[in-house]
């Protein structure tokens, strides 16, 4: 890109751990590795070596919660401590077009960078919907 040109999102390799969702394979706390290769989201389980690749243009959301807002949300409680952790919830759509959802939690909060640079690039990427209510 030229010298004014816009600088395009790199997603560095950020490591989270799977709380919850729609990924066959990966259980519950199993510490995960994210990276971004071309036009996929690899999701690396590193206790069992389970590979996940999802097209980037199947995401089409990105929540991004606090431990206290998401367990409101999601469980309906608010944990008794003040949580430290944050939590993404991912919006997908399968091959088969069946909408589907992960969520990942971040205890070292390290993570929220490269987030928000992946909901940019989501954005970005979305293709509008029609659908019928």
């Amino acid at each position: 890109m030229g010298l004014f040109g816009k600088k395009s999102e790199v997603i560095k390799e950020f490591r989270v751990v799977y709380y919850e969702g729609s990924l066959p394979g990966i259980i519950s706390d199993d510490a995960l590795k994210i990276s971004a290769e071309g036009e996929f989201l690899v999701i690396d389980d590193l206790a069992n070596h389970n590979q996940v690749k999802l097209r980037l243009d199947k995401i089409y959301g990105i929540e991004i919660y606090t431990e206290k807002t998401y367990m409101e949300k999601y469980k309906g409680n608010a944990p008794l401590t003040g949580g430290k952790k944050d939590f993404y919830v991912f919006h997908y759509l399968t091959k088969d077009n069946i909408e589907k959802r992960f969520d990942l939690c971040d205890v070292s909060a390290k993570t929220m960078g490269e987030i928000a640079k992946l909901v940019k690039i989501v954005q970005k990427n979305a293709k509008p919907k029609t659908y019928e209510i």
